[in-house]
């Protein structure tokens, strides 16, 4: 029979030992698990006849429950024309107590399999592994060798520290007699302790690293397996190209190491450059494009103050137009201004009347605010889509039934709608504010060139920033992109001056004494002070407008004394509460829909590891 051995091949009885998951304790889920080796402890003895003992004691770090471990050992060594067949005898596992546990053994493809099973969870094990090895000690004419790997390749878990020793039945002649080389992690070393003693030593051993031993006594101390072709000199002639070897696979390790450092450093750099060069590429291509076809149409002759609407476009439409992002959704601010341009418009009748409230503390007078449908929401072909459908949400969702000419809603009967229905309001809203959308892209609000220039450029854009992975770039895309698309000619004109009117309200109630536009036109200026955030401001000047004679009368509103003219203060404040009030209740009532919507049901179940 032949053998050879070395350490490129790591033959022999490569102990594969892969402790597996444990079965699941419950059926749905299962506890994170994993483990590894804190220490692992290996007594060879070597006997006279040839065969050894090994003590394995193998430390388990145990992460999860487990239930069960296997280890295979494989027994034929056929490497580079050196054959032989070792044999295991004798194979037990004893827990910490020195108790057997239950095992189960086979063979399976020239390999020896064990299996053992415990109960383990969150905690520290150590087995101690016993088997009798037959046919691994080869005995030459000079000399008797064991080249053994305890460690295989096969273990699919790191360990901390391991420590083999190897025993001889008797004392050699002296230390010169023995020879003791290790092989596998170069953290490893190995000493000759007494003589017929060697330790064998290693720390942090990865995953799928084998560690060999390699223990070298003169003939006649121990029968072995007969074997030819050994001699002192040819072993250490032997280990010494190992040691060459080692010492050039380091050198390659090395030279790829910082070869790899290199290559990284300069993709490192690389990518920098990338994150910062791709955006500015870019940018500048960006500019360039929205220069074309995304910088709004300039005009000239258009006043910093326009004191007229430009047109007759409804306040949610005008907020749609001067969003910076065109075909912007409509706020609550839109909501609320469209109730009284329907007002204004004759649709809706808005009455303040004296009421008493009931409290623990006794009675107090309040002012409520009626609202009446004026005219046949149905048959009117003067409304838009939505605006009909916000006079339906007012005279037939609110009061729960189909309004004609004359059904009155009271304000507060839309406030208690929206607490109490927040979901349904949600879905009418969004719809309304589609609705709004549509309606501006039907009017042609953006140009559609410029509309496909924008889509064009983030289908081409964004993919290149994601499959070249820029971030920066991919932000960027995201971002500015929505800014390419500029609004038509027109549009871009009117919008220019509704930016007029717009700072025209804001610095209203800053003018010494009232435009004389205003005295016509304070109706509207109240609409568009409401979607500009400048209603406080407009109603400040009323008392000052509405007393002149040149002041239109509103025919849509009463006072709570019966009067036509928003003149007194409490009416005014009112109306400033109203309007504050009303926006706050649809804010609200979007923030508990979005919040009910996202709930999820219940459920019964549970999981063990």
């Amino acid at each position: 029979m032949k053998a050879r051995i070395n350490v490129s091949g790591k033959f022999a009885a490569a102990v594969g030992l892969a402790v597996l998951f444990a079965g699941l304790a419950g059926p749905l889920a299962a506890e994170t698990k994993n483990f590894y080796f804190p220490e692992v402890r290996i007594r060879i003895d070597v006997r006279e006849d040839g065969s050894f003992a090994v003590d394995e004691f193998r430390t388990y770090e145990f992460r999860g429950r487990f239930s069960w471990a296997a280890l295979w050992i494989p027994l034929r060594v056929d490497r580079e024309g050196y054959l032989y067949d070792a044999s295991i005898e004798e194979f037990k596992v004893f827990d910490e107590q020195g108790t057997p546990l239950r095992l189960e053994t086979g063979m399976e493809k020239g390999a020896f399999q064990a299996k053992w099973y415990y109960s383990a969870r969150n905690e520290r094990r150590t087995f101690h592994i016993r088997y009798i090895v037959k046919g691994g000690v080869i005995s030459y004419p000079e000399l008797t060798e064991l080249y053994w790997q305890p460690i295989g390749s096969g273990w699919d878990k790191p360990a901390r520290k391991v420590s083999i020793e190897v025993s001889l039945p008797r004392d050699v002649p002296s230390r010169d007699d023995l020879l003791v080389y290790g092989h596998g992690p170069l953290s490893g070393w190995a000493v000759i302790v007494d003589l017929r003693t060697a330790r064998f030593t290693a720390f942090d051993v990865p995953s799928r690293q084998s560690v060999e031993i390699r223990m070298i006594w003169p003939a006649g101390l121990v029968e072995g397996v007969p074997g030819t072709g050994r001699t002192i000199e040819s072993i250490k002639a032997e280990e010494a190209r190992f040691v060459q070897d080692t010492i050039k696979r380091v050198e390659r390790w090395a030279e790829d190491r910082a070869r790899h450092r290199r290559l990284f450093g300069t993709i490192a750099v690389a990518y920098i450059a990338w994150l910062i060069i791709g955006p500015l590429i870019w940018l500048a291509v960006y500019i360039k494009v929205w220069n074309r076809v995304g910088r709004d149409y300039k005009f000239g002759g258009i006043s910093e103050y326009w004191r007229e609407p430009p047109s007759e476009l409804p306040p949610a439409l005008v907020e749609v137009l001067l969003h910076e992002m065109g075909y912007g959704y409509p706020t609550p601010r839109s909501f609320t201004a469209t109730l009284f341009d329907l007002a204004r418009r004759g649709y809706v009748e808005l009455e303040d009347r004296p009421t008493e409230k009931h409290g623990l503390f006794g009675s107090k007078e309040a002012i409520t605010t009626k609202a009446t449908l004026k005219k046949d929401v149905d048959a009117d072909r003067h409304l838009l889509p939505f605006e009909r459908d916000y006079l339906k949400l007012f005279f037939e969702r609110v009061p729960g039934w189909a309004g004609r000419p004359g059904t009155q809603v009271d304000l507060e009967d839309l406030k208690r709608y929206l607490k109490k229905k927040p979901i349904e309001f949600q879905k009418w809203y969004k719809d309304w504010t589609s609705k709004v959308k549509e309606e501006a892209k039907l009017r042609g609000f953006i140009e559609p060139q410029s509309l496909r220039a924008r889509n064009i450029f983030l289908a081409v854009s964004l993919p290149i920033a994601i499959v070249l992975f820029n971030p920066i770039a991919l932000i960027m895309i995201l971002v500015l992109t929505p800014f390419l698309k500029r609004r038509a000619m027109a549009w871009a004109d009117e919008n220019e001056r509704w930016k007029g009117l717009r700072r025209f309200l804001h610095d209203f109630s800053d003018f010494k004494e009232a435009p004389p536009e205003a005295y016509k036109l304070w109706e509207r200026y109240l609409v568009f002070g409401i979607v500009f955030g400048s209603a406080k401001k407009i109603i400040k000047m009323l008392p000052v407008i509405l007393p002149d004679k040149r002041a239109a009368v509103p025919t849509w509103y009463y006072g709570a004394g019966g009067s036509r003219w928003l003149g007194s203060g409490g009416g005014i404040e009112h109306m400033i509460k109203g309007i504050e009030s009303l926006s706050s209740s649809i804010q609200q009532a979007s923030a508990s829909a979005a919040h009910y919507s996202s709930g999820g049901g219940g459920g019964g179940g549970g999981s063990a590891g």
